[in-house]
């Protein structure tokens, strides 16, 4: 036990030592940053036109949905119903 204790001391401390030494310093959060960051926007001009057109059919597409869907449809009956006059109906 006299043994044990020193022997444990000094394998913490070693430990303690050489995890100092490899130790990867944090930042601080609220740190300012002295540059600017410019962002691009990473946008290929090609692509640009295609999905312009595939917008203005979607759009059409709707247009022509909704244009159909507003049209009320004629109602036809076509079953013949006879009025039955009761007693209470007199």
């Amino acid at each position: 036990m006299k043994l044990l204790l020193p022997l444990l001391f000094l394998l913490f401390q070693a430990i303690i030592l050489h995890s100092d030494k490899n130790w990867i310093p944090i930042a601080p959060i609220n740190k300012t940053q002295t540059s600017k960051s410019t962002t691009h926007l990473d946008v290929n001009l090609s692509q640009v036109e295609p999905i312009n057109d595939m917008i203005k059919n979607a759009t059409v597409v709707k247009q022509l949905i909704d244009a159909t869907r507003n049209k009320e449809r004629p109602v036809t009956n076509d079953k013949n119903w006879f009025i039955l006059h009761t007693e209470q109906s007199k």
